[in-house]
Parts: structure tokens; C-alpha cells; sequence
């Protein structure tokens, strides 16, 4: 090879190497529903969620290819559990599914003007027992309020106190009601 090549391939490779070397910057993880519901644009809980990953780096993160879908339905599966839809004043969404090794668990966050609403939400679904969601999936949650906004976090049979830790760090970076 001659002396120009390797002043260009030279710094190349290294770069390269050192790119796969040095931790990604965080990228971002939360979904919107754009196309019925507006997105939710303060990122309190994309702050949550960076949080969640520089404390447990192994936590992967899906994307879902039909946000607006899951929307709808969770806040079916949320109407059937309770028998009442508490989410038709929503005006705003934001979906994240986090992978943690054992299992699966999601996080959705409603924002309502009508904040008495999520309160009402939030206090139905904390005093059923046990906390399953009626779906077809052995589905069980978790529930805080946060300013005008609910959390939620749905999570698989498998895998679920560790999820429940993990969505207990979200909450405590996020704010909102105290645990239950």
C-alpha cells in the first residue's frame, strides 16, 4: 500500500475501532401515537427512562411497530378490567416496551386535562386485586399519577417483581403519588 492510503485507511480503522469501544450515547426509546393522540413533548419520561439505563445497562429496548394500535388496545383492556373508560378526555400518549433478560414489561403514559379523571383511574386500578388487567395474557400492572399525567407499566407473567423494581426506579425519577 502506498503512504496515502494508509494516511487515510489508518485513521479510518481507528476511528472504527474506538467507535465500537465508547458507549453509544443514549438514544431515545419513547413512542408517540402521532397519528390520533398528540405526543407527549416534555420528556419527563424519556428522563425517567435514561435514568433507568445508566443505572441497569443490560435493559434493552423494543420498538413497537404499531404505537397507535397499543394505545387502543390498553385503554380497551383498561375499560373491560374496570368497566368504564376513564381515558376519553386524553390528549396526549407516549409508549416505551423495555426487554430485561427475564421478561418483558411496558410503560404508558396518558396525559389528561382532566386530571381528576387519571386520579380516579389511578385509585380503581390500585384497589383491585390481584393487579391483572382482563386480557388474554397472564398481564399484570403497576400505577402512579404524575402531575397530569398516569403511568402505567404492564408487564409479563414472567419476570414481574424484577420489573416491578425497574418501574419503581422510573417512578421515583418521574415523580408523581407515592407507591402503594
Amino acid at each position: 500500500m502506498t503512504r496515502r492510503y494508509l494516511r487515510t485507511l489508518v485513521p479510518i480503522v481507528i476511528y472504527g475501532l474506538l467507535a465500537g469501544a465508547l458507549p453509544a450515547p443514549l438514544e431515545p426509546q419513547v413512542q408517540h401515537c402521532a397519528e390520533t393522540i398528540r405526543p407527549i413533548t416534555d420528556g419527563r419520561l424519556q428522563r425517567a427512562i435514561d435514568d433507568l439505563k445508566s443505572k441497569n445497562p443490560g435493559l434493552e429496548f423494543q420498538p413497537d411497530e404499531h404505537p397507535c394500535l397499543h394505545a387502543r388496545e390498553t385503554i380497551s383492556a383498561l375499560s373491560r378490567t374496570l368497566g368504564r373508560n376513564y381515558l376519553t378526555g386524553l390528549s396526549g400518549y407516549e409508549l416505551v416496551k423495555v426487554i430485561n433478560g427475564e421478561g418483558y414489561f411496558t410503560v404508558e403514559r396518558f396525559k389528561s386535562g382532566a386530571r381528576n379523571d387519571l386520579t380516579k383511574l389511578e385509585t380503581a386500578l390500585t384497589r383491585r386485586t390481584p393487579h391483572k388487567l382482563a386480557t388474554e395474557a397472564n398481564t399484570s400492572y403497576d400505577v402512579f399519577v404524575g402531575g397530569e399525567s398516569l403511568v402505567l407499566m404492564t408487564s409479563s407473567g414472567v419476570g414481574e417483581d424484577a420489573n416491578s423494581k425497574l418501574f419503581h426506579q422510573i417512578h421515583q425519577t418521574f415523580g408523581g403519588t407515592p407507591p402503594r
